[in-house]
């Protein structure tokens, strides 16, 4: 059930298939695409849920209590924040291909290349006149 709809105030918890993965994301959220980079490089199937981060629906904050995203849903049990859901999803799926190394020196390393990048695409994000940004811009609300 990928979608580019945004769920919103008012939007109806959408079903979930028992066993099914939700990506709940937002489409210009760098932290969110830190989760979403890991479930298509490990094709990970899973259906993705757009939330409005300023007016988010009612029922969301059942499932991320600080209301953000990324969140990570299967089996009514839920998971935050973008680098726990990228580890999760990286041992837990083909953990014989993982994109962590088992060297903790290493892992630390690589997390803080993730935060470093992380602050370079929320500036990109952040300026009005990025053309990528407006190009995306005109999202549908639900």
């Amino acid at each position: 059930m990928s979608t580019e709809k945004v769920l919103t105030k008012g939007s109806e918890y959408p079903p979930l298939e028992k066993g099914k993965l939700r990506h709940y994301s937002m489409r210009f959220c760098p932290f969110a695409q830190r989760s979403r980079l890991v479930l298509a490089r490990k094709k990970i199937p899973h259906e993705t849920v757009n939330i409005h981060m300023d007016v988010h629906p009612e029922w969301y904050s059942s499932k991320s209590a600080l209301g953000k995203v990324p969140c990570l849903e299967i089996n009514g049990r839920t998971l935050i924040e973008s680098l726990i859901i990228a580890e999760y999803l990286d041992e837990a799926y083909e953990p014989k291909n993982v994109f962590f190394s088992n060297d903790p020196w290493k892992k630390a390393e690589q997390k803080i290349l993730i935060e470093q990048y992380s602050g370079v695409s929320r500036s990109v994000i952040r300026q009005p006149s990025t053309p990528l940004l407006h190009r995306y811009s005109n999202h549908t609300m639900v």
